[in-house]
C-alpha cells in the first residue's frame, strides 16, 4: 500500500473516531431546554391572562433635565406589568439620575429602576436595564416613564419596554 493511502485512511479512521467521540460526549441539550422552560416566568394564571407589550420612548432637548411619557391601559383590563426594559443614550458625560415608572393600581406608587452603563458609542453615552417586576394598573389608568439626567447639554432618548399581560377585571 502506497503512501497516499496511508495517509488517506488515517484521515478517515481519525474522522470516524471524532464523529463517534462527539456522539458520546455530546451534551443532552433537550435537558437543557426543559430547564431553561421550567425557569421562564409564567403568569399566575396563564389561562386567564392575555399576552401585553408596550414600547414608549421619552425624549430630552437639550436644556431639559425631565422627562416623561405615557399610555393608558385599556378599558375593562387590568394590566400586571412582569418585565420593563430600558436603554437610554446621553451625550458623552452626563448621567441618567433616575428612571422610574408609576402605575395606578392600589394606589399610584413611583417604582426606581437601575440602569448599568455600558460605554460611549459614537459620542452618546449608552445605559440599559431589565427588571423583572410585579406591578398592576387598573383598567383605564395610566403607566408613567420618568427620566431624570444630571446634565442639560445636548438631547438625551430613553426607550422603555413593558412586558406582562392584561386580565379582565
Amino acid at each position: 500500500m502506497n503512501s497516499q493511502w496511508k495517509a488517506y485512511l488515517l484521515v478517515a479512521l481519525g474522522s470516524i473516531i471524532l464523529c463517534a467521540t462527539v456522539a458520546i460526549v455530546a451534551p443532552d441539550v433537550s435537558a437543557g431546554r426543559a430547564a431553561f422552560a421550567a425557569a421562564a416566568p409564567e403568569p399566575q394564571d396563564p389561562d386567564a391572562g392575555q399576552p401585553f407589550q408596550k414600547g414608549t420612548t421619552v425624549s430630552l432637548a437639550g436644556g431639559g433635565h425631565l422627562g416623561a411619557g405615557s399610555f393608558t391601559v385599556p378599558a375593562n383590563k387590568r394590566l400586571v406589568i412582569e418585565t420593563i426594559t430600558i436603554e437610554g443614550s446621553t451625550p458623552a458625560g452626563d448621567m441618567l439620575a433616575m428612571i422610574s415608572v408609576t402605575s395606578g393600581g392600589a394606589g399610584l406608587l413611583l417604582h426606581r429602576l437601575v440602569l448599568t452603563p455600558q460605554g460611549t458609542f459614537f459620542g452618546k453615552r449608552v445605559f440599559v436595564g431589565t427588571h423583572l417586576v410585579r406591578l398592576y394598573a387598573n383598567a383605564g389608568s395610566r403607566v408613567n416613564s420618568q427620566v431624570l439626567r444630571s446634565d442639560t447639554t445636548g438631547s438625551a432618548e430613553v426607550l422603555f419596554r413593558i412586558s406582562g399581560y392584561l386580565l379582565n377585571p
